[in-house]
């Protein structure tokens, strides 16, 4: 179809000549869109989706953004949205993957959501040190002092710097560690644990990624 014809009818006839007005069909989709992984964690991902405005965009309002497990957007789940003005979305570290391969982004007009999204493969970013070692040379009872040393990721594009911690427990617990230092800087496989530092409760030495 190209036109909407509107015909006016009496009691007897419709008329022959109708008034017509064409159609233009609206297609306003996301392009270029982006997403790079910042969360160098298995299972989670954190960054900055990008994308770029479609040529016609006035009848745009929002643009809503959803995790999917394809790129049709299947079994999605709404993560956001940002207005049309804009063309980035944050999505935050620590984020759970769970089974979702795909940002999907749809267009919205006041009338309705868009069909089809625009999409992009979430790629996750996984980069955690290996073969941690320290050996304590602080001879007296109760304190440490020595080198703790690490293996870089095997894929260290994302790292930025490295923090190792003292801690009571191997899992992520803020409120029960202690940084040792400062931040280690990229390319630097180790850091120092001062001597006469206070063993107190610690029981472990944890080393992070940071992007």
């Amino acid at each position: 179809f190209t036109h909407f014809t509107v015909f006016t009818k009496s009691v007897l006839v419709e008329q022959t000549t109708p008034v017509a007005l064409s159609i233009q069909d609206e297609a306003s989709s996301a392009g270029n869109v982006s997403f790079i992984d910042e969360d160098l964690d298995e299972g989670e991902i954190g960054g900055n989706l990008t994308w770029t405005f479609p040529v016609d965009d006035s009848e745009v309002t929002h643009y809503i953004i959803y995790a999917a497990e394809d790129s049709l957007g299947s079994n999605r789940v709404e993560w956001g949205n940002v207005t049309a003005e804009e063309s980035t979305f944050f999505v935050p570290a620590d984020t759970p993957l769970l089974s979702y391969t795909h940002l999907v982004i749809y267009a919205l007009s006041s009338l309705e959501e868009q069909t089809t999204p625009a999409s992009v493969v979430i790629i996750e970013s996984i980069a955690s040190v290996s073969n941690i070692s320290f050996t304590d040379r602080d001879l007296d009872a109760g304190e440490l002092g020595g080198a703790v040393a690490w293996t870089a990721p095997n894929t260290p594009e994302r790292v930025t710097s490295y923090v190792v911690y003292l801690s009571s427990y191997a899992a992520d617990v803020s409120d029960v560690r202690s940084q040792v230092g400062q931040d280690v800087p990229k390319g630097t496989e180790e850091a120092a644990v001062l001597p006469d530092t206070a063993l107190a409760s610690w029981t472990r030495l944890l080393v992070y990624t940071r992007s």
